[in-house]
């Protein structure tokens, strides 16, 4: 057990246990996110930082950041005030805060989840109980720490004076509020709690029926866009580099690239979320998005990207008006730009799977040289993604002189990293649904850290312990159809392997490892195919190496043959 001295901030939804089910789900997600979204959150260290999720809330131990709890708390505030701009009611997230420090111990539990215990968190949960909603309520502990040697933060600490809680043990408490954040309320001491008495004798009622099963929604999507931010896992260090990109204006303009069900459509179309970029962008005022999907279909037309692109500036800004009188022409799109420079604000156009384009007749060379012209006359920032690299996709679209794929600055996502697996696999027990893990080392051991072979495993498992409580997981049936779902995505990636890289991955299938190219194989590594390259290289996932060892006989062979010949 891991005694350390914290910083602690505790939150909770009010009136939590009177929503139905489905609107606690929904704003527990809602408020996670809110939080994984903060200024705060994002420039910590994890290793500064432990993380308790309660049910109805969280516990936040910063160890080095002394100001960080206050900070978060407002930070909170904010995100939420703005997030219920337009908002029914039944919709909104009301909290309260309680802030404090202390010793806390950090353990983990017999679930293999972390625990944070000690009385700096008890009397950080005693002081919320004290608020009610927006309420930031400090200890005279973190007053004396903090308000004393931050000269901003000391006018907003007002002393309230002692309230004895429910135990009847009072508490030095101070109400931070000030800056739009906290509520000026003075909090009330809460009633002793009851002693227990005999029961009085009822005559007996007639038993109620049970009430009827809830049904706990699979967390995992496996296939398709995620339109659901809450639902949105990982890729913070991508995110903030394409948001401080943005803000900087360091890079002009950026080509996101990764292989197919990398995820590359929900991530962009998490960029282009307003409420995505009001958290990374401290002055959202300067800047237009809009954001376009290139489908995969030949009869995608000029016309209709226009006018997806207007649609989506015009839904997000429509008392702009910008596309009223301009027609889906390059024409009307450059005054479009016209009217957001004279606006002196920076047009951010999203455009995913811009190699889609690259197969369409109705874009020629003329659309893409429009798009490095308007890079370089108007004040725009280009972001597309890509499955391969622009210039590959663009070869036949592009004037030799002015190729357009060459004003971009080139990021790659590729396969998760543990810690986002990690927050992935907790999913399921955050809305009440079954623990993962037991089964984890299944999981990895099919999908890697493949994000969507993991959506894959991971809604399989899910449906079968949902279907099945109590009973053993059918893992072979769970395999048979995770191979039916992931087959697409072996052959696509066995299909863009080079010779070299087939003899390498077919070398490790078999056991051997005479001929490893560490050039190549740190290609492989590169896009997450193999592993461990310096002391035991192997496959991502045990079902893609049963993937290629279950390749016909006669086409595997003949194939080796081949390639070894030529080798």
């Amino acid at each position: 057990m891991d005694k350390r001295i914290a910083y602690v901030a505790m939150l909770d939804i009010v009136g939590f246990s009177k929503l139905t089910n489905e609107l606690q789900v929904k704003k527990v997600y809602t408020l996670e996110n809110i939080i994984r979204l903060t200024p705060t959150f994002q420039s910590t260290n994890p290793e500064e930082l432990c993380i308790k999720t309660t049910g109805d809330g969280a516990i936040l131990c910063f160890f080095k950041d002394m100001e960080a709890p206050l900070r978060i708390s407002m930070e909170i505030q904010e995100a939420l005030r703005r997030s219920h701009v337009g908002e029914r009611d039944e919709n909104k997230i009301l909290v309260r805060m309680g802030i404090n420090i202390g010793q806390v111990s950090v353990r983990t539990d017999l679930a293999g989840r972390v625990d944070i215990i000690g009385n700096a968190v008890n009397k950080a949960e005693r002081l919320m109980s004290f608020g009610t909603t927006n309420h930031i309520l400090a200890s005279r502990e973190f007053h004396d720490l903090v308000a004393v040697l931050n000269e901003r933060f000391a006018s907003m600490f007002h002393f309230v004076g002692e309230l004895p809680d429910k135990h009847n043990i009072s508490h030095v408490i101070y109400n931070v509020y000030g800056d739009g954040v906290g509520n000026p309320a003075t909090p009330v001491p809460k009633k002793e709690e009851k002693k227990e008495s005999a029961p009085t004798p009822i005559a007996a009622k007639p038993l109620a029926p049970p009430p009827p099963p809830i049904e706990i929604k699979n967390p995992f999507q496996a296939g398709g866009k995620l339109t659901n931010i809450n639902l949105f896992v990982g890729r913070q260090d991508e995110i903030r580099r394409v948001f401080d990109a943005i803000e900087k204006r360091s890079i002009k303009s950026i080509a996101i690239s990764g292989d197919h069900k990398m995820g590359l459509s929900s991530f962009s179309y998490y960029l282009s979320h307003k409420d995505v970029r009001q958290h990374f962008l401290k002055n959202l005022n300067e800047y237009i998005f809009g954001y376009v999907e290139c489908p995969k279909q030949t009869n995608f037309t000029l016309e209709e990207f226009f006018l997806a692109l207007y649609h989506n500036i015009d839904a997000s800004y429509p008392a702009l008006k910008l596309s009223q009188g301009n027609a889906p022409t390059y024409d009307g799109f450059r005054k479009v730009l016209g009217a957001i420079d004279r606006m002196q604000k920076c047009f951010v156009m999203l455009i995913d799977e811009i190699d889609n384009l690259a197969k369409n007749e109705s874009f020629d060379m003329y659309f893409f040289d429009l798009l490095r012209f308007v890079d370089e006359n108007y004040n725009i920032i280009e972001i597309v993604t890509t499955h391969q690299p622009l210039k590959n996709a663009l070869k036949t679209k592009e004037y030799p002189e002015k190729p357009f794929s060459e004003i971009f600055t080139t990021m790659s996502i590729g396969h998760f990293q543990p810690i986002e697996v990690k927050e992935l696999l907790s999913r399921s027990p955050k809305i009440g649904g079954p623990s993962f893990e037991a089964h984890i080392p299944l999981i990895i051991s099919l999908a890697g850290y493949h994000p969507y072979l993991l959506q894959i495993a991971c809604s399989l498992v899910f449906e079968s312990l949902v279907a099945n409580p109590g009973s053993p997981l059918n893992v072979e049936s769970i395999k048979q159809k995770f191979m039916q779902h992931g087959r697409d995505i072996f052959q696509s990636y066995w299909d863009s392997l080079n010779t070299d890289e087939r003899i390498i991955i077919a070398d490790l299938v078999e056991g051997r490892r005479g001929r490893m190219n560490i050039l190549v194989m740190k290609e492989l590594a590169g896009r997450g195919l193999i592993t461990d390259i310096e002391k035991s290289p192997r496959i991502f996932s045990d079902a893609f190496k049963e993937f290629v060892m279950k390749m016909s006989a006669q086409r595997f062979q003949s194939a080796m043959t081949d390639l070894r010949s030529g080798y």
